[in-house]
């Protein structure tokens, strides 16, 4: 995805070298080899890069740049937690260029223009969740559902094919053939809960969330934010609030947390537990339950002309 030159500069000053180079060389050396989502950083780099003028040096991100730049983000809707995930590889790179002697003295990047906040500590209530599906529409409607009833990460849901999903034995395997599985986000297979099957029964024959291109959907940001901001919620609600939403959920209507650590995919158990429970998640009975209670406090177990309004807007 790169084209420039490797850093084989030492100890030069971040004046002389391309901020893209040495964004490059962290990529290549460490991103892709040690970080848990190299595409992540990749995303990160691409937006300085967009921001900054073409050929800009490592020098050029000075405070009043990422000021500048944390301004951009913010006014397209991005939420401080969401900025500050991008600030963090850039921060990482410049470092670790400094430490390997390939630039000398790179500019500070100050996360605190992008406080923590509590973002992930963000649950919706039951009435916060109707409302935002009730101002979703087509795919972002779709993807408030199923990843209402399954608690997945957003990239698993927007990643989702037909042929994940048995609907005859209930399950959806989260985890798509091909896919290496990463201990720090591994996927599951989960229980294919009632409420989701007219929903998802509607689907194409690959994806569930297609793009243009003729691949699957890579992002609902766009219209995730006009949902929400319809709705009226804050922006620390993002994609990720859903899952905590789910989590929370469970927890108050009395899922054992290690059926709920299960259904999240946290690694939890022995191995001969974890491959039996990618077989077999029918033990998760306590999660159906919780979840088909939780569809009926949101509406969505309703009659089948409600619901194809619901899944079929324009």
């Amino acid at each position: 995805m790169w084209a420039a030159k490797r850093l084989n500069v030492k100890n030069a000053p971040p004046e002389t070298v391309p901020m893209r180079d040495v964004l490059v060389w962290y990529h290549e050396t460490h991103a892709l080899k040690s970080t848990r989502s190299h595409e992540a950083a990749a995303l990160a780099f691409r937006l300085l890069l967009n921001h900054l003028p073409n050929g800009a040096s490592a020098n050029a991100f000075t405070r009043a740049e990422q000021v500048q730049f944390v301004d951009e983000l913010g006014k397209q809707g991005r939420s401080t937690s969401y900025i500050r995930r991008i600030l963090n590889p850039i921060k990482a790179a410049l470092n670790r260029a400094e430490k390997h002697g390939k630039i000398i003295g790179p500019p500070f990047v100050d996360l605190s223009l992008a406080p923590e906040g509590n973002a992930r500590e963000r649950v919706l209530t039951i009435d916060e969740a109707r409302s935002l599906l009730t101002c979703a529409e087509g795919q972002i409607c779709l993807f408030l559902i199923v990843s209402l009833m399954t608690g997945a990460r957003p990239e698993a849901v927007l990643e989702l094919t037909r042929r994940q999903i048995d609907f005859d034995r209930r399950i959806i395997r989260l985890n798509p053939e091909g896919r290496t599985q990463v201990k720090t986000k591994y996927r599951p297979d989960i229980p294919l809960v009632s409420p989701l099957i007219p929903h998802l029964a509607k689907i194409g024959p690959h994806w569930v969330f297609p793009g243009r291109g003729g691949e699957n959907r890579k992002t609902i940001t766009k219209g995730f934010r006009q949902a929400r901001q319809e709705a009226g919620l804050d922006d620390q609600v993002t994609a990720y609030t859903l899952r905590h939403t789910v989590a929370s959920e469970l927890a108050i209507r009395g899922v054992p947390q290690e059926q709920i650590s299960r259904l999240l995919g946290h690694r939890v158990g022995h191995v001969t537990t974890e491959r039996y429970t990618k077989v077999s998640p029918n033990h998760l009975r306590e999660v159906v339950r919780a979840l088909e209670d939780f569809a009926v406090d949101l509406g969505l177990c309703l009659p089948a002309r409600s619901q194809i309004d619901l899944t079929q807007r324009a």
